[in-house]
């Protein structure tokens, strides 16, 4: 579903998250984001709303994103809130349903089997596959 924009999404904005899809589009998350993402087509350099549905991250900047490299899933992680609150959430975008979720974290680390990465802002984030992701910093 594609939906109008209006000039407060094409306003500058800080602490976003903008991500190369496979298809030259540009896929932008910020902290106005809610049920949608915004969506930037290279070739007809024009903006649209893509509408999403599920479980989507709550208002937040300073987040890391990643396409994984089966370029259909986006992973997003931690970022502050508005209030200054720090997240170590995850949620996922399916790019072929447009649908968020929201994995569980664990640790297949034999010390701790509770750690997870602490809440975070602005922290580095790589897909090494379809599977693993590196986060560092923040």
């Amino acid at each position: 579903t594609i939906l109008p924009l209006d000039n407060e999404q094409l306003q500058p904005t800080s602490r976003s998250c903008a991500i190369a899809l496979p298809d030259d589009r540009i896929l932008l998350h910020n902290h106005r984001c809610l049920d949608y993402v915004l969506i930037f087509d290279v070739k007809e350099i024009k903006w649209e709303k893509k509408r999403v549905t599920g479980t989507p991250p709550s208002s937040r900047g300073l987040h890391a994103c990643v396409i994984l490299p089966d370029n259909k899933k986006i992973v997003l992680f931690g970022g502050a809130a508005q209030n200054g609150l720090m997240s170590n959430e995850v949620f996922v975008l399916d790019t072929t349903t447009w649908e968020w979720t929201k994995p569980t974290l664990c640790s297949d680390s034999s010390e701790d089997e509770d750690a997870v990465p602490s809440p975070r802002a602005s922290p580095c984030f790589i897909a090494l596959d379809d599977n693993t992701c590196f986060l560092y910093g923040g």
